[in-house]
């Protein structure tokens, strides 16, 4: 079996769908088989590619149709998007374990989900190896991730990502000092910082990388992934 991560934050604004493509990608420009699920019926993922909505999740999971997009030699992504069904509410353990033999090619699966507490997010993070938390650096942010560790063995988060950190402002270094006071030894190296360029890379459906190499968010997240690998390992 693969490497499953989940990105999640029951809070909405958290900066889950960035994060979960550009880790999928920077994997697999490191020459890892990658697979990139989109669990939110919004269908950012496949928006954030360059990409049209897609039905690829549900087809998966609710009809057992395996059709995913090549992004690249080595990343896929399963699209997904607006539906007549309300199908991540169908989703349970034994059917993602039952739908498991599609992605035993992969070296990594990363999920992208929706906001909220439904029954595929659930499920996802029981299915999963390790579970990734980005934490907008607001006030609010410190509370929801609270109440998601309510739900989520401490054992299976590999790290909370503070995101958006802009070092213009005092007030998202008070609040970074905040999340780092309730959440020792529970947080990434460095955030992830507010980057014009990283907006404009997803409204051109590009990452980072492919947008602007120089950029600070392209450091920031090729360290993120250096790090998860690494902490991934350890644990």
């Amino acid at each position: 079996m693969p490497n499953i991560v989940v990105v999640h934050n029951r809070k909405g604004g958290a900066g889950k769908t960035t994060m979960s493509i550009h880790i999928a990608d920077g994997l697999s420009k490191s020459g890892q088989k990658v697979l990139l699920i989109d669990g939110d019926s919004q269908g950012n993922c496949a928006l954030g590619l360059g990409l049209n909505f897609g039905t690829d999740t549900e087809d998966w999971l609710m009809r057992g149709r395996w059709h995913p997009h090549a992004i690249s030699p080595t990343f896929d992504l399963l699209a997904s998007g607006p539906s007549e069904e309300v199908w991540w509410e169908s989703v349970t353990l034994p059917l993602l374990a039952k739908q498991s033999r599609w992605i035993t090619a992969y070296e990594w699966v990363i999920i992208d989900t929706a906001p909220g507490d439904s029954l595929f997010n659930r499920a996802v993070i029981q299915w999963s190896s390790k579970v990734i938390i980005p934490a907008n650096l607001q006030f609010y942010s410190a509370a929801g991730v609270i109440n998601l560790l309510k739900s989520v063995p401490r054992e299976r988060v590999l790290g909370i990502v503070p995101n958006f950190y802009d070092l213009r402002t005092k007030r998202t270094l008070e609040v970074l000092e905040n999340i780092k006071a309730q959440f020792p030894m529970m947080l990434s190296p460095r955030p992830i910082r507010q980057c014009v360029d990283l907006e404009r890379a997803s409204e051109a459906g590009q990452s980072i990388w492919d947008w602007n190499p120089h950029a600070t968010a392209a450091d920031d997240y090729y360290d993120l992934i250096e790090w998860m690998v690494s902490s991934y390992g350890e644990n």
